[in-house]
């Protein structure tokens, strides 16, 4: 028996690289990955922006199943490279989801294709993207939901670590904590992130079964940026007077959702997981975060 072909893109990625350890921890799988960067024998280099290319690489390729995490999710960027994203986040998952052979596809959105105005979304909620790379997800988000084959879209926030690291938000809030400098969190924006080691874990979870269409996965409790940091300064033992409060402005250039809070029973009810609280994700993040990252500094 041969084993099942699975093809990630983004795979240099917070979020890919965790996805890659995980399947490629089963025998069952053959992995291969896709980006502009990284290494390794089953890596493919290339640009996937480049639709001709990308779709010969799938088509040699003929992987069973793909996981979609390639995203530019630097919304002053997407702005300012208006056509580089839609190649990107739209011509990709329209091809993806064209591909009449795939056994599933599974695509990772954002709750950001949201407006913020009043939070606890569920799946059938009106979208209404308030910036550029909120729009081309929730296009891309289309394409999956009409695919050729069976997708999946879970709609999510995530938090975590980069190896080698960028500028995450919990990277940011750590790093700056770290220096013993002052950070401001916004107070009135507000969300229910899952840690990238668990929304890993879901996504292999639902990859060979049943489940199909789109889905929303988040923490069990809703909370604010500012309280998210406080949490973070908690548990590694920094001081919260270096965290003060801050209000987002809904009304600047780049406007940003201030409530996208999503409501995750449905998933529940469908694949039987029940969703973790935040302090349960973020001890999860400390103790990959102190094996991976400060034991080796």
């Amino acid at each position: 028996m041969h084993p099942i072909k699975i093809l990630v893109t983004g795979a240099t990625g917070m979020l890919g690289i965790r996805i890659l350890k995980l399947l490629k921890s089963n025998p069952a799988y053959h992995v291969f990955s896709i980006g502009r960067s990284g290494s390794g024998s089953d890596h493919i280099t290339c640009d996937i922006t480049d639709i001709e290319v990308f779709a010969g690489i799938i088509e040699k390729l003929c992987p069973d199943y793909i996981v979609h995490c390639a995203a530019n999710t630097d919304i002053q960027h997407c702005e300012k490279e208006k056509d580089y994203t839609y190649k990107l986040h739209v011509l990709t998952s329209r091809l993806i989801a064209s591909c009449t052979n795939l056994k599933k596809s599974v695509f990772i959105s954002t709750d950001s294709v949201f407006d913020g105005s009043k939070g606890d979304y569920k799946e059938n909620d009106f979208i209404a993207p308030l910036n550029y790379y909120a729009l081309t997800k929730a296009l891309a988000e289309e394409c999956f939901i009409n695919a050729s084959h069976p997708s999946i879209v879970l709609r999510t926030n995530m938090f975590g670590f980069n190896e080698p690291a960028k500028s995450s938000l919990f990277e940011w809030a750590w790093n700056s904590l770290n220096q013993g400098k002052e950070i401001s969190g916004y107070n009135n924006v507000f969300f229910n992130p899952l840690y990238v080691g668990t929304i890993a874990q879901i996504i292999v979870a639902v990859l060979e079964n049943d489940i199909t269409g789109l889905l929303h996965i988040g923490s069990s409790e809703a909370l604010s940026k500012y309280a998210f940091i406080q949490k973070i300064a908690d548990i590694f033992d920094f001081p919260r007077e270096l965290i003060k409060p801050f209000q987002a402005d809904d009304k600047g250039v780049l406007k940003r959702p201030l409530n996208t809070t999503l409501n995750t029973q449905y998933f529940q009810e469908m694949s039987g997981i029940t969703l973790p609280d935040i302090d349960i994700e973020l001890m999860k993040l400390a103790g990959d975060f102190k094996k991976q990252i400060i034991d080796q500094l």
